[in-house]
């Protein structure tokens, strides 16, 4: 990997296997445009730095306007290829995202309750979601309760470890429990369920607190395990593991993922990562007991 910069210090270029990028700046030098080989980005911002527009080079790429208030709070995100396309936010005292408009028109409100814990999301005159917790005298969760009624009860050993899982009141009758042995090291030891969709499992571990039925390299990098085996870059990045191919640049951000045989791009900004031409989401293999 190679980089120059600029007399200010700003890289003003890098150069890694997938090609050379180049960086233009600003007066202030605030970035302005990152020109990769999979295309380029623009960048405009306002007095406070908060960044305005960003446009893509990309025909299918991204054209987006940003709008703050006066705390340089995000108010409002408008794509420019959606007519209308503008999604709004508003905040309550403490900071909390207050109502969610779409621009579609639908709009989400959010509540919560005095810890700025989300309580309830609802549209127009329906609830999406609506949680109640309890706690313990040392602020672990003990009871979650939806807005179905379907309620998870925890319970904890005296080192604050989850012991137990207990649902019930699920409108689908998914009801059961998952409990949780561990070693004195803190480990896993077992998992035993009656809920559906989440399986029984024992764990071993080595000298090293290592699952004994994997195998790792010597730098600690899981590469087989469950019939799965993972492959690492030189910088214990993951590369792949059988069905996910991964790329990255010379930053170590990830700008290429394959699954399925369906590749995709992303692009970094200044502030967040956007991936083009569609998001792609791993999905977990697991039923998570609870949110």
């Amino acid at each position: 990997i190679a980089f120059t910069y600029t007399p200010n210090g700003q890289r003003a270029s890098m150069t890694d296997a997938s090609g050379t990028t180049t960086y233009t700046y600003d007066h202030l030098d605030r970035l302005t445009r990152k020109a990769t080989p999979f295309g380029s980005l623009s960048y405009t911002y306002d007095a406070a730095d908060n960044l305005l527009t960003l446009q893509s080079s990309n025909v299918h790429g991204t054209s987006v306007r940003y709008a703050y208030d006066e705390l340089n709070r995000l108010q409002s995100v408008t794509d420019q290829r959606l007519n209308p396309g503008t999604t709004r936010y508003t905040y309550d005292a403490v900071g909390n995202l207050d109502t969610l408009t779409y621009p579609n028109g639908v709009a989400s409100t959010h509540t919560y309750d005095d810890l700025n814990r989300l309580t309830t999301v609802a549209v127009g005159s329906g609830t999406l979601g609506q949680f109640t917790y309890t706690l313990d005298a040392a602020g672990m969760r003990t009871r979650l309760v939806d807005h179905t009624g379907r309620t998870i009860d925890y319970s904890y050993d005296q080192t604050y470890r989850l012991v137990s899982e207990q649902v019930t009141n699920d409108p689908q009758s998914v009801n059961g429990s998952v409990s949780y042995t561990y070693d004195a090291a803190g480990n896993r030891l077992r998992r035993t369920s009656t809920l559906s969709g989440v399986d029984n499992q024992s764990f071993s571990y080595d000298a090293n607190d290592r699952r004994s039925d994997a195998i790792y390299d010597p730098n600690g990098n899981l590469l087989s395990a469950g019939g799965t085996t993972s492959t690492y870059d030189y910088a214990n990045r993951l590369v792949s593991d059988g069905s996910v191919r991964l790329v990255y640049d010379g930053d170590g951000h990830l700008v290429q993922q394959t699954v399925g045989g369906v590749t995709t791009s992303i692009w970094w900004t200044n502030r967040t990562q956007r991936a083009m031409p569609r998001l792609w989401r791993r999905r977990v293999p697991e039923r998570c007991s609870a949110p």
